[in-house]
């Protein structure tokens, strides 16, 4: 191999040699790293509150159908809160469950 060749194999692209100290592969420090606003918190989950008080019918496998009524919203505000007659806990369910469930106004 010739000198010549040794120093083309070295040589860069544009006829420079290439380092790692070359502007072009080291960022630029003297400006300061462009800092983003934080996102918007994302808005209030909010249900309608026509819903409470309501009237619903849930069929439970194995047990049956069970009457109960919407209670309230949970404390995330993201279910609603049915309280069941003859069962012992309270149950979350989403918005489209519960209307699922609703039995006729009275």
């Amino acid at each position: 191999m010739a000198a010549n060749d040794l120093e083309d194999l070295e040589m860069g692209a544009w006829g420079q040699f290439v380092s790692v100290a070359h502007p072009f592969w080291e960022p630029d420090r003297n400006h300061p790293a462009q800092q983003l606003p934080p996102p918007p918190p994302p808005p209030p989950a909010t249900l309608p509150t026509d819903l409470i008080g309501r009237t619903v019918r849930g069929k439970f496998p194995g047990y049956g159908w069970y009457t109960g009524t919407v209670v309230r919203i949970n404390d995330g505000g993201t279910k609603y809160v049915v309280e069941f007659e003859d069962y012992a806990e309270q149950c979350e369910y989403t918005e489209k469950r519960v209307r699922k469930m609703l039995q006729p106004a009275a």
